[in-house]
C-alpha cells in the first residue's frame, strides 16, 4: 500500500543522504521520516525527528524548511 511505498522512498532518500554526505536535504528527509513514523503510530519518534529537522534547518539558515517542520509538528500534534 501507500505506507509501504512511502517507507521505501524515505529509506532511499536517507540512503542518499548517508551515502553521499550531502547534509542540505537532511531536514526534508527527517520531515518525511517523521510523517512515516506518525503514520505508524510512533509519535515519540516523529517528535524527535521533527525536533532534529527544526534544529538542523535553523542551523543551515533554511527558514522555509524550518517552518515546514514546525507546521508538520503542529499538524501531527507532536512537539518538534
Amino acid at each position: 500500500g501507500r505506507a509501504e511505498d512511502g517507507a521505501e522512498l524515505v529509506r532511499a532518500a536517507r540512503h542518499e543522504v548517508d551515502t553521499y554526505g550531502e547534509r542540505w536535504p537532511e531536514p526534508v528527509v527527517q520531515i518525511a521520516e517523521a510523517e512515516l513514523a506518525a503514520a505508524q503510530d510512533d509519535r515519540i519518534t516523529a517528535g524527535k525527528l521533527l525536533a532534529d529537522a527544526i534544529a538542523l534547518a535553523s542551523e543551515q539558515g533554511t527558514g522555509g524548511i524550518r517552518r515546514r517542520a514546525e507546521r508538520v509538528a503542529a499538524e501531527l500534534g507532536v512537539s518538534g
